[in-house]
């Protein structure tokens, strides 16, 4: 051993003996002494770093530990005292790529470079991600930590705890798949904004109207990474009942794909899309119950906008309320409860009246104009007949069905409504408005197919 190296090691010796007693004024000033002899000694650089960090000054480590793998970039302790480092400066894009690195070394068990720290990092990696703010990275990493965590487990204690972490790392997933899909529509809803601002003059009640609308529109384009990521943590999420306690209702997280049939119901006025509303609905009724705060207003609000679309009890020739939808209509496959009992018989009619009953039976006195409009809904589809078609106004039968008082009511909540709207132009997330854009759509597409 030369001069040189023995003289090195001794002042990383003293560095440590000092370190470990808590002396980190003299640990730092062994590290200076061992770069001094040798300033291109990887454990010197590194070890330097560690001292730093351990000493409060995570800005000077990092430095330290960059330099360290710039001189040998195979081995793990730098890379790890920099992951360290970033996090703590806030340089959370730095963290995830040096975590990135240390997942693709090999397993090292004698540099403790295990299977169970890459388990670690590649969590740390993906939470880093995400405070990064690169969302749809995020979003990724979280899926394939699911992915592999549900192949491991053997006993019963591991596989209950893996269906946990399986979970957890598919709720983050969604999450940042909402995080990233909401960063790109308001983007979009910006770069419109500022456009019309550029060509034509326009209030600020104008420039909200814009971002609203194609915020709105947004949710209605193809998303497969959010549909993926959201259907694979609602699937794992038991339904409700009274013996276990209900998950908690967060309408940006488990309300997000209604949110999204609703814009594309409001986008096409298909009858597809006014039916994935409605399934999502019930949905969100099953995981969550009927009871949970916000539950209420969104399927509430998802059912009429369905009911537009769909011309529920509104059809020039409606005679009563037992169309059957064809979609159930089938034997359906074994042990696919949507195909079973009352559901499969029921009506959309009566399905959408569960629905715009969600919570509590809706008052006509409500000063929420979305529930008074489907309790004259649900008045007029107990008389047995469309109210449009089988009561005209002044007739006997339309007053028992809906008395004036009821009547006066239901256009004082319809034009609270469309008051309602245009005041929340702001609130692209709102789930207590309803509105006549998927009547409108649904009667464009018609008009198009027309010969």
């Amino acid at each position: 051993m030369s001069a040189t190296l023995k003289e090195l090691r001794a002042h990383l010796v003293a560095a440590k003996t000092a370190l470990s007693a808590g002396n980190l004024a003299a640990a730092r000033e062994s590290c200076k002494s061992a770069l001094g002899v040798d300033d291109e000694s990887y454990e010197a650089w590194t070890f330097d770093g560690k001292v730093a960090f351990a000493s409060g000054d995570a800005t000077g480590a990092l430095e330290s530990y960059k330099r360290a793998v710039g001189i040998r970039n195979d081995h793990p302790a730098a890379w790890q005292g920099i992951a360290e480092a970033a996090e703590t400066t806030g340089a959370h894009a730095e963290c995830a790529a040096a975590l990135d690195i240390l997942i693709r070394m090999p397993i090292d068990d004698r540099s403790k470079h295990t299977g169970d720290k890459k388990a670690e990092w590649r969590r740390k990696r993906a939470s880093a991600l995400a405070a990064a703010g690169a969302w749809g990275d995020a979003s990724d990493a979280w899926t394939e930590i699911a992915a592999e965590t549900m192949g491991e487990g053997s006993t019963d204690a591991s596989i209950v705890e893996g269906s946990t972490r399986v979970n957890d790392a598919w709720r983050m997933a969604a999450e940042c798949a909402c995080s990233a899909n909401a960063a790109a529509a308001a983007a979009a809803a910006e770069a419109a904004a500022a456009e019309a601002q550029r060509t034509s003059v326009t209030s600020r009640a104008d420039v909200a109207s814009i971002r609203t609308t194609v915020m709105r529109s947004h949710d209605a384009r193809s998303d497969p990474r959010l549909e993926r990521t959201l259907r694979s943590y609602l699937e794992r999420t038991p339904p409700s009942n009274e013996s276990d306690p209900k998950l908690e209702y967060v309408h940006s997280l488990h309300g997000r794909l209604l949110t999204r049939a609703r814009a594309r119901t409001a986008a096409t006025g298909a009858r597809e899309d006014a039916m994935d509303a409605m399934d999502e609905a019930e949905a969100i009724v099953a995981r969550h119950g009927d009871d949970a705060p916000g539950v209420a207003a969104a399927c509430r609000a998802a059912a009429l906008e369905s009911i537009c679309a769909l011309d529920l009890g509104l059809d020039v020739e409606e005679e009563g309320w037992d169309y059957l939808d064809e979609r159930y209509s089938g034997d359906g496959e074994a042990g696919d409860e949507r195909y079973s009992g009352d559901f499969k018989r029921a009506s959309l009619e009566r399905r959408a009246a569960r629905l715009v009953s969600v919570g509590s039976e809706p008052s006509l006195e409500s000063a929420d104009p979305c529930e008074a409009v489907a309790a004259a809904w649900l008045r007029l589809r107990e008389s047995g007949r469309s109210g449009r078609a089988a009561h005209p106004p002044g007739s006997a039968a339309g007053a028992a069905a809906l008395p004036r008082p009821g009547l006066v009511a239901l256009g004082d909540a319809l034009a609270a409504d469309e008051s309602a709207r245009i005041g929340s132009a702001s609130d692209a997330a709102s789930t207590r408005v309803i509105t006549t854009e998927a009547s409108e759509a649904a009667a464009a597409a018609a008009a198009a197919a027309a010969p």
